[in-house]
């Protein structure tokens, strides 16, 4: 089944039903599910620190899985206060990490994947936490300079100088003691071959494999998180650290509880 069928699929099945869908196997649910065990874990640190809200930027939504995780935390961890602010172009994607040779992520593919986010957050039962604008935060701070979050989750381009300067202005726009993560991290640069790393960013590879491990990995995450932030805390291929007033620091998430939201695919 072609990406369109399935785009198609899914907006056919959430009309009907009126609920959160993203596709028979999950295919739209979008990276490692597993992950958004950790997004709670997240937000359950950040609950029991001095925070009595969660105010989340989401960069990259796509067709709105994580976003609906980050407000299902706010509804069960901070009684519904607080909401997420979603930046996505929902354009054309060339040569990234999501988008093989043969792949249909087109401009009329991305458009069809918005429609499933706005559907997707209308029918959720906290969908009216999330909000969205259709850029990235480069031009999102030019607009609203002084906004501030306490938690930013980036999963967006996944090139290099792309990452780079998410990571870079997203620590401008983060609160003091707040939660800086984000998804794909496979391996950090202190794991793989280095001088392939370099090679694979300088020719702009968006998906590779180590020959050091031999396992698949994103050199452009790797590359620019271990460039702005150096080695970072993660679990599985999502990475987190929290911003002190000095330097950042890694988060330990020992001991929190891991659930899964209720959009959580129900498949093998």
């Amino acid at each position: 089944m072609s990406d369109h069928e399935i785009a198609e699929k899914c907006l056919d099945y959430i009309g009907k039903n009126q609920t959160p869908y993203f596709g028979e196997n999950g295919e739209l649910f979008r990276g490692i599910k597993e992950s958004h065990g950790v997004l709670y874990a997240l937000a359950g640190f950040l609950a029991k620190t001095t925070h009595n809200s969660l105010s989340c930027l989401e960069i990259g939504s796509f067709a709105g899985a994580s976003a609906l995780t980050w407000a299902w935390c706010a509804e069960t961890l901070f009684d519904r206060a607080g909401g997420v602010m979603c930046l996505d172009p929902w354009d054309e994607i060339k040569g990234n990490a999501m988008a093989p040779e043969n792949s249909q992520y087109t401009t009329a593919y991305l458009a069809q994947i918005y429609e499933i986010f706005l559907a997707n957050v209308k029918y959720a039962e906290f969908g009216p936490s999330i909000t969205h604008h259709k850029t990235g935060i480069e031009e999102f701070q030019q607009n609203i300079p002084r906004q501030k979050f306490n938690v930013i989750y980036i999963d967006g381009d996944h090139a290099y100088e792309s990452v780079t300067r998410d990571i870079l202005i997203a620590s401008e726009m983060l609160e003091q003691d707040g939660i800086l993560c984000g998804d794909d991290l496979s391996l950090q640069a202190d794991e793989v071959d280095v001088n392939a790393l370099e090679e694979a960013i300088n020719s702009k590879q968006q998906f590779a494999q180590d020959s050091k491990t031999g396992l698949n990995f994103h050199p452009g995450v790797t590359g620019a998180v271990w460039k702005t932030l150096g080695k970072v805390s993660k679990y599985g291929a999502t990475w987190y650290m929290q911003k002190s007033h000095s330097n950042w620091k890694p988060i330990d998430l020992t001991g929190e509880a891991v659930k899964f939201p209720p959009h959580y695919p129900d498949i093998e």
